[in-house]
């Protein structure tokens, strides 16, 4: 078999020459289907892998328009020594295929002036962090001038 991972040559699968005729192919491919059938080759853990191989060689080479197109990418394939899925040995990294495309996503449409934003949102913070921490201390101070023991909703109200 002819698979190394690389593209596969399938004229080497059926046992064939590039310029077979479409009866040599169909032919061989009966020939290399009944050889490598899984069930004839039950022992045979890669017999899967080599039937489905065969089966991509005849379906490509049996038709006339994926045969041209096939040869066509073999022969540019084989002069720029890519490998079957066309990329290079070291595939690029999420962050080089998402990483601008994210960039532009959460782009702020207006660049917002950092140079006054950071000191007004830090005092905004102390502020407001003033008041609401100081709120509960305030409460405090107003339960504990009741000169009950235990205050009822209704002496906070006003009843009596």
């Amino acid at each position: 078999m002819a698979f190394d991972g690389s593209f596969p040559d399938y004229y080497s699968v059926l046992h064939i020459t590039e310029d077979a005729t479409d009866e040599e192919i169909r032919e061989a491919y009966k020939i290399e289907a009944l050889r490598n059938h899984p069930d004839r080759n039950q022992e045979d853990v890669e017999a899967t892998r080599k039937f489905q191989l065969v089966s991509d060689a005849y379906f490509t080479l049996s038709d006339s328009t994926r045969r041209s197109q096939y040869d066509k990418a073999r022969r540019s394939r084989a002069k720029s020594g890519q490998s079957w899925t066309g990329q290079s040995q070291n595939p690029p990294t999420a962050d080089e295929t998402f990483g601008s495309v994210f960039e532009e996503i959460l782009k702020p449409e207006v660049e917002n002036p950092k140079w006054f934003y950071t000191p007004l949102g830090s005092v905004a913070g102390g502020v407001l962090g003033f008041i609401c921490g100081s709120l509960p201390g305030a409460l405090m101070v107003n339960i504990s001038e009741f000169p009950f023991e235990n205050p009822t909703i209704s002496t906070f109200i006003g009843a009596k």
